[in-house]
């Protein structure tokens, strides 16, 4: 779920940034007495050939432990901090996301609007997108270089309406991208609730 979400991100970002990819064992404490198999060196190879494929975004020189034993869990979780804070300040330092992937965002949450004000389902097709990002890029063409790239590159609209899907503002389904699928799920579960309490009550 979430490191699903995360990959996905930073795939919509055009690669991985130093430090985003943590790699963490678990349970070695059930292969304790396992003399026949050597675990730390398995861990150890696979950790070097993950690491080489990765484009720099694992910046450890090692897996992170988990150990869940009672009396371990204090270290574990101090462990576990210490790697996610490491990992968020390299990832900070070469955070950044295209302005035209902004402008999209701002752009599909007025299309939102417009289709709540018409009482019409917040639905746009991949075509009827590209028709809204080159009317925005008519009425605003001073600023507008870079998102007009997106109506002919299909790689780029695909890794924009990623990065929207990343960050909650659209929900892709084949051709159809739901804008704002959380806001639009709760307000749609709410007639429902409201229907409820009227009958109840």
């Amino acid at each position: 779920g979430s490191w699903a979400y995360w990959r996905k991100f930073l795939s919509s970002l055009g690669d991985r940034r130093r430090g985003s990819l943590l790699l963490a064992v678990s349970q070695l404490d059930k292969l304790a007495g396992e003399e026949s198999i050597d675990y730390e060196d398995l861990i150890s190879n696979e950790f070097i050939k993950i690491k080489e494929q990765s484009s720099g975004a694992i910046s450890c020189n090692e897996t992170l432990r988990l150990d869940y034993r009672p009396g371990s869990i204090a270290e574990t979780i101090c462990k576990a901090k210490q790697a996610l804070s490491k990992s968020t300040n390299e990832v900070a330092h070469s955070w950044w996301v295209p302005n035209s992937y902004e402008t999209l965002s701002k752009l599909t949450q007025d299309i939102a609007k417009t289709k709540s004000a018409k009482h019409e389902l917040p639905i746009l097709t991949r075509n009827e997108l590209i028709q809204e990002i080159n009317s925005f890029c008519g009425r605003v063409p001073e600023s507008s270089a870079l998102l007009l790239k997106l109506t002919t590159d299909p790689q780029l609209l695909q890794k924009a309406i990623e990065y929207l899907e990343a960050v909650g503002d659209v929900m892709q389904a084949g051709d159809q991208l739901l804008i704002d699928p959380i806001g639009w799920f709760s307000t749609f579960i709410c007639h429902f609730v409201k229907d409820d309490l009227a009958v109840s009550t």
